[in-house]
């Protein structure tokens, strides 16, 4: 499933592109762009409905924001990782904004480290790191599941 809407101009939105993947939405400038993966089990429906107050705000700043449902794995794999990194570039049809931010959500926070690293591995703009509620232990964390 595909769905693009446009002229949503009283919030600054000039696209919104979905599918069961992500959630993109396009603001009219090329300002900032913030990417946020998803956690363990959550689909970026559930982090949206949650965050509404922070995607209200990158949308009154005229930002573009983009929520990327990432796997149910605890751990990002260079493949996983590229395959999101595909997803963006596809996404943004190669048209970067003049910054990006990489946040994730929970577990997400792990993958949106990687996947800041693997922009910067590609020479694309990778500008900053944004942690939601993410374990700062990788590994406390990973010994806690374990022992539960």
């Amino acid at each position: 499933m595909f769905i693009t809407l446009n002229s949503c101009l009283e919030n600054k939105i000039s696209d919104i592109k979905s599918s069961t993947d992500y959630y993109f939405l396009k603001s009219n400038s090329d300002n900032d762009l913030f990417i946020f993966l998803t956690g363990y089990n959550q689909n970026f429906y559930e982090v949206i409905q949650t965050n509404s107050t922070l995607l209200n705000q990158l949308k009154s700043k005229d930002y573009s924001v983009l929520f990327i449902n990432s796997s149910n794995t605890l751990l990002y794999d260079s493949l996983e990782l590229d395959n999101i990194y595909k997803q963006v570039i596809e996404i943004l049809q190669n048209k970067f904004p003049k910054s990006i931010h990489i946040g994730g959500f929970s577990m997400g926070g792990f993958g949106a480290a990687k996947l800041l690293l693997k922009f910067q591995k590609e020479n694309q703009k990778g500008n900053s790191l944004i942690l939601v509620d993410s374990p700062l232990d990788l590994n406390r964390f990973t010994k806690s599941i374990v022992n539960q």
